[in-house]
């Protein structure tokens, strides 16, 4: 099967494709061409269960009886059988583009009971909302601006994603989140992946949270990128080892 591989960050790329993959519909974004081979082209998007499944794992992570279970160090891989942590948890979303659609779409579709989604925008926030409340799903999707959520307007929530650029190089000053809006036992996830422990994650680290960075998430996005390509299991090791010395971090 020939098959090629291109990524996108444009509004309309779903338009440049003759198919889209089901999950990639709903959620209403792709970032990965596949050629098929009848000549058509497919369109995936790898980066919602890349981002949940960190996210997941790391929950998952706080459960002792789980540590002892594994035998090796977690890694972000698509498992239809594992457990869903987000089930019943509180996710606050920050940010409303195109990143944030598919994290918006894993954690209402992974269960979670309420998803605030946090932006500067609050419209956007709120076109946002629309679409995860359609899904049909039992979660309570709510809109907040930026200033609303630094004030503490979001109440308790055990999971906080940062989907925007806030605090990448040459910015990592910044920071998508007050640090006393974070607390023990919360799960952090930052998109950043430059640098690797962001403001964000440095100040989770200091309250005691779990945190997942960007590297996380870049990794596992491309490693379902990789199967869809060759057809073959990825390289984790390499690829992940591949993207460290590209980033300069090892």
């Amino acid at each position: 099967m020939e098959k090629f591989l291109l990524l996108f960050a444009i509004l309309d790329e779903q338009r440049c494709v003759d198919v889209v993959d089901e999950v990639a519909e709903r959620i209403g974004a792709i970032n990965t061409i596949v050629r098929l081979k009848d000549g058509r082209t497919k369109g995936y998007n790898t980066d919602w269960m890349a981002a949940i499944g960190a996210v997941e794992r790391a929950l998952l992570s706080l459960d002792p009886e789980y540590r002892r279970r594994q035998e090796a160090p977690l890694r972000i891989r698509e498992d239809e059988g594992m457990e869903r942590p987000l089930n019943g948890k509180h996710v606050v979303l920050v940010g409303a583009g195109g990143a944030a659609r598919g994290m918006a779409f894993g954690a209402v579709e992974r269960g979670a009971k309420a998803l605030t989604i946090v932006n500067r925008t609050i419209e956007r926030a709120e076109k946002l909302v629309g679409e995860m409340k359609s899904m049909g799903k039992p979660c309570e999707c709510t809109a907040m601006s930026t200033a609303a959520f630094q004030a503490g307007e979001a109440g308790q929530f055990e999971v906080v994603m940062n989907s925007t650029s806030i605090g990448m190089h040459p910015n990592e000053g910044d920071t998508p989140v007050h640090s006393d809006l974070l607390r023990e036992s919360m799960v952090v996830f930052d998109a950043v992946y430059n640098p690797r422990e962001t403001r964000l994650l440095r100040e989770a680290k200091g309250q005691g949270c779990v945190v997942v960075d960007g590297v996380e998430m870049f990794v596992g996005q491309a490693l379902k990128q990789f199967e869809l390509w060759t057809g073959m299991k990825p390289p984790i090791a390499v690829m992940e080892d591949a993207v460290l010395r590209g980033l300069k971090l090892k």
